[in-house]
């Protein structure tokens, strides 16, 4: 039997475990919490590539490509490459393909359900690839990378412009004052952004992300493209009134669901 572990950086309290038949291989497949803490993270993996025959590494920062630039994680970096023993992912082949594919999905069978929206990507160098599917539905991109990075008031406006923020941001942002700038003005990153959900048609991110600017006032009616779903979070977003949730995560239900209070 094959031993699959998969060390995420989300709540423990959803650790399981189980046993399934997949290809006709059987395998054991078990979820550890790390809690936000990538000390934990680093330790579970460590540990734990001593008795798996393969580790995944979840709900972290991935390396990206954007245009033709590659940007890298160093904490992504450092944490798998603990991993010496046995095969290390973290899925971000499989997310990139997914999350193009539950765009085209929704837009085809929901008849042309992004044309000309408003979008907002919370993070656009991480969705590149999703935005750049977007962009044949609709050109009103927006992104705010350079907004929670360095503070600048205005979002980028085009695939273009956060090509071009990628290749300087790297350079510029690198190292501890990037850092300390990505780190400051917090209240003000999250009301800016809160602004800016509320014009929005649609909001690409994480759980986290959306949480952090997101309320029931500027998230009523909108469309949030995210991944991981639950219940709880699910809950969230029904209290919040959100018309729509797209949900990129492979599992096996549907990738998304229309909440009971807005009827299409």
């Amino acid at each position: 039997m094959k031993k699959v572990v998969t060390v995420t950086l989300g709540s423990a309290k959803q650790d399981f475990e189980f046993k399934t038949e997949f290809l006709g291989q059987s395998f054991s497949v078990r979820r550890l919490g790390a809690d936000q803490d990538t000390g934990k993270a680093w330790e579970l993996m460590r540990r734990h590539q001593a008795t798996a025959d393969a580790i995944g590494l979840g709900e972290i920062s991935d390396h990206y490509n954007v245009g033709l630039r590659t940007v890298t994680n160093k904490e992504t970096k450092r944490l798998t490459n603990v991993v010496t023993r046995v095969p290390v992912t973290t899925g971000a082949t499989l997310r990139r393909l997914l999350q193009v594919r539950a765009i085209h999905h929704v837009q085809k069978e929901l008849g042309h359900y992004f044309n000309n929206n408003l979008v907002l990507f919370l993070s656009g160098m991480r969705n590149y690839d999703m935005a750049v599917a977007m962009s044949d539905y609709s050109k009103n991109l927006s992104f705010a990378d350079a907004l929670f990075q360095t503070g600048s008031p205005a979002m980028l406006g085009s695939l273009e412009q956060l090509e071009l923020y990628a290749k300087g941001s790297d350079l510029m942002l690198s190292g501890k004052p990037g850092q300390i700038l990505e780190n400051s003005l917090s209240d003000y990153k999250i009301s800016r952004a809160g602004s800016a959900v509320a014009k929005s048609h649609v909001v690409v991110g994480t759980f986290a992300e959306i949480k952090a600017v997101g309320n029931p006032q500027n998230l009523e009616g909108k469309t949030l493209i995210t991944s991981a779903v639950d219940d709880e979070r699910l809950a969230f977003f029904t209290a919040c009134k959100v018309n729509l949730v797209v949900d990129v995560s492979p599992n096996l239900f549907e990738k998304w669901w229309a909440l009971p209070r807005l009827k299409r």
